[in-house]
């Protein structure tokens, strides 16, 4: 039997309906969009008080980057963030926080939540139980040692955790933030690829799985800064307002 906490909802998109915005300044990504296999917004995966894959339903938003910090693009989403006055979570990997503390600490000073992703992006439900709580830990003292703060939103690399992982996670403190909207940044899709990915999926209480590129390729970080203007800028205009996953969820950010 499939594990029902595994990242796999993928689904056939039954339809495509064209945003005026996309339509047209990127005309030709109508048919990328109507690609089947990609993450159905409409399939409602259940959250609980402690696994959170989507918001209420209202028009709010939360925008996430996995994989954070690295040098170069993190200082751009900042800045685009900055220029738009939203706020996102930033899922931290340990090694990424110890090579680019600086880093850290802007995303917490601007006002943006910082989350924990591990120490090196290990698939969790493929180590043991110690190794699980020290790829945490050790990530949740480098935040604190960079950033004074201890994070209570956790993210698992790929998605991946199972009854055993959860429970430990839940157990140290930590709700599991996973996503209902993968912008598919991390195949290193160019920026309206990404954008046409997330706006012809949205739905209210979305949250959109972004990247940066510490763990990951140049283009892959590439295309989220050159797709996340565009992004803001659509679901601003429908209506939307950006939140964090603590303001979106009503839950603390920190312990």
């Amino acid at each position: 039997m499939a594990n029902p906490y595994l990242y796999g909802y993928k689904l056939p998109i039954n339809k495509y309906s064209a945003n005026p915005f996309l339509a047209q300044k990127f005309p030709q990504l109508s048919s990328f969009a109507q690609q089947p296999y990609i993450t159905d917004p409409n399939q409602e995966i259940p959250s609980s008080g402690n696994i959170f894959y989507h918001g209420p339903t209202n028009k709010l938003a939360a925008l996430t980057f996995d994989d954070v910090p690295d040098s170069l693009f993190a200082p751009i989403l900042l800045e685009i963030l900055a220029r738009y006055d939203v706020k996102a979570t930033f899922f931290a990997l340990g090694k990424c926080a110890h090579q680019n503390s600086s880093m850290v600490g802007q995303i917490v000073q601007k006002g943006h939540i910082i989350g924990n992703h591990t120490y090196d992006h290990l698939d969790i439900t493929k180590i043991s139980a110690e190794q699980v709580r020290e790829q945490i830990l050790r990530t949740e003292e480098e935040i604190y040692q960079i950033a004074g703060v201890r994070t209570a939103l956790f993210r698992p690399p790929f998605g991946f955790f199972n009854d055993t992982t959860m429970q430990e996670i839940i157990a140290m403190g930590y709700k599991i933030i996973m996503w209902n909207i993968d912008s598919y940044d991390w195949m290193g899709l160019t920026g309206p690829a990404i954008t046409s990915r997330v706006i012809v999926n949205i739905k209210p209480g979305a949250i959109v799985l972004m990247h940066n590129a510490c763990d990951g390729s140049i283009e892959a970080g590439t295309g989220t800064v050159q797709s996340l203007p565009f992004i803001i800028e659509t679901l601003k205009s429908a209506g939307y307002v950006f939140a964090s996953i603590p303001t979106m969820l009503g839950i603390p950010a920190y312990k």
